[in-house]
């Protein structure tokens, strides 16, 4: 990324008194709007955080359709039409600007790419992982793959006729930001005119209690709830504190390390149907996240094994895989309304969930060695995971962690908050995240989405595991480091076989 240049904060006149028409307005009418915190820790040069959305169409894409949907909603959003500037005290702050759709759109070359290759898009936007956007534009892109007259024999995942890959700049936004701006152009394709559907928890009940009865079965249990997430909320962010300062995973070959960030990786992505993760979470009574986060556990598990028995790893192998500890960092939205947000509501200043990165971590050990089960040991993976996520959700630690980081900004500077989360990521083995989309089949400019499959770069970690649910389907989209994990098409497999050892256990 070119180095952002400097402007003048006071409006620029023209000689005859009028303002200059090249001067940049700044947004929120006149008043200069920072970058956030997490935003500037994303632009530091060795820590340059991009996200990629592939879209997958049921139907050839039609590009000046999508020209014009682009440029009647991506575009005309702040963020999507500012650039980033430096004011006069060297601060980043946004500027807004004309945006010509042209320059964000790429019509991809895959000449490079063997015709019948099944893996076209997973290594295309694993090369686009590891380019930097464009400084002197909006930090967007648009890469067009198989357009009508662009080599129509070329063999496209999940029978895509058509394939748009989003690149955004973290900076921008976390995942809910840019998936709720996203969908908020999209519409459901057996209703044009209604937005998409995004699941949201289910309101506590409302019980009328006798005043004694109240006392008992409600207040006694509040009391006991307030006694937990005290004591969960200091014990979780014990560890993550420790995690930072000196405690780190085991070495193994899917940790990562310094310099990782900057290194080719490759993508897989693997392809379950939501009704069998619901069918496991039922026979299990747990969540839909308690049995992906299951499934993750289970892969890993299966790659490590194979790698210890065929050598890949030095010493006592058996010994190695029981002492083995592998934690991720979960990133968890720390808005107050759980989900996905309209994007009015984010844009709207007086709301509390606002625009932007609003994320926080959770530090989660995965059960890759812990599981001694006679009978349906790949269930105790889910119960495992259970345990684990009723501790996280009594506890604050994802809000402590994003009020801390921004703290730690505000205290250290810029350098001293990259330093600890870079720290966080070296000392863990993956990160973990989970966007939930629409319930239905959905369009965009007109076409019916086959798939929408987020995932991100630019951390020294081995793994980026990124999960996403939209209409009855799951995808678990794995971004791995070439160097640490050369056999990521392995790792995919492992996750249809822990999906089948699952199931198979709930029969």
């Amino acid at each position: 990324m070119g180095v952002l240049r400097r402007i003048k904060t006071s409006q620029q006149r023209s000689s005859d008194g009028n303002e200059n028409e090249n001067t940049l307005p700044r947004i929120g009418d006149g008043v200069e709007e920072p970058v956030t915190p997490a935003g500037r820790l994303f632009l530091q040069p060795d820590f340059y955080l991009t996200a990629q959305c592939i879209l997958g169409f049921q139907n050839p894409i039609d590009l000046p359709a999508l020209k014009s949907e682009l440029s009647n909603t991506l575009a005309k959003h702040p963020r999507f039409s500012s650039l980033m500037r430096l004011n006069a005290r060297g601060r980043e702050i946004w500027v807004r600007t004309h945006v010509n759709i042209d320059d964000h759109i790429i019509v991809a070359d895959l000449s490079r790419f063997p015709r019948d290759s099944p893996t076209i898009v997973e290594d295309y936007t694993a090369e686009l992982s590891a380019a930097r956007l464009d400084a002197s534009k909006p930090l967007w892109e648009v890469h067009v793959l198989a357009m009508d007259d662009d080599r129509p024999q070329i063999s496209l995942r999940g029978g895509a006729r058509g394939v748009c890959i989003l690149v955004f700049h973290h900076a921008l936004g976390d995942g809910t930001s840019l998936m709720s701006l996203f969908l908020a152009s999209t519409r459901q394709l057996e209703n044009p005119a209604m937005l998409p559907t995004i699941p949201r928890p289910a309101p506590a009940p409302q019980n009328d209690l006798h005043p004694l009865a109240w006392i008992w079965r409600s207040l006694v249990p509040r009391l006991w709830r307030l006694v937990l997430v005290a004591w969960f909320s200091i014990t979780e962010i014990v560890k993550f504190l420790c995690m930072q300062a000196w405690v780190k995973d085991s070495r193994s070959c899917l940790r990562g390390y310094r310099g990782a960030e900057n290194e080719p990786s490759r993508l897989a992505i693997a392809d379950l149907k939501l009704d069998d993760v619901k069918r496991v979470k039922n026979a299990a009574n747990a969540t839909v996240n308690d049995v992906l986060l299951a499934i993750v556990s289970i892969a890993l598990q299966k790659y490590l094994t194979h790698h210890a028995q065929t050598g890949s790893d030095n010493g006592n192998h058996s010994k190695w895989l029981k002492s083995l500890s592998i934690r991720a960092l979960v990133m968890v939205n720390t808005r107050p309304s759980p989900g996905l947000q309209e994007v009015n509501e984010m844009m709207n200043t007086r709301s509390k969930a606002r625009w932007g990165n609003s994320l926080g971590y959770m530090l989660v050990p995965l059960s890759v060695n812990k599981v001694n089960a006679p009978t349906h040991p790949s269930l105790e993976h889910v119960h495992h995971a259970k345990s684990i996520s009723t501790r996280k959700k009594l506890s604050y630690e994802a809000k402590l962690t994003y009020s801390g980081g921004v703290l730690l900004i505000h205290l250290l500077g810029i350098k001293g908050g990259r330093d600890m989360t870079y720290r966080a990521a070296l000392h863990t083995t993956l990160t973990i995240s989970n966007i939930v989309g629409p319930v239905e089949t959905v369009t965009f400019a007109g076409n019916p989405l086959l798939y929408i499959i987020p995932t991100s770069s630019g951390l020294p970690q081995g793994l980026l595991v990124h999960m996403t649910s939209y209409a009855n389907d799951v995808r678990i989209a794995v971004m791995a480091k070439e160097k640490i994990v050369p056999d990521v098409s392995f790792l995919r497999d492992s996750v249809y076989a822990a999906m089948d050892t699952l199931l198979r256990d709930t029969t």
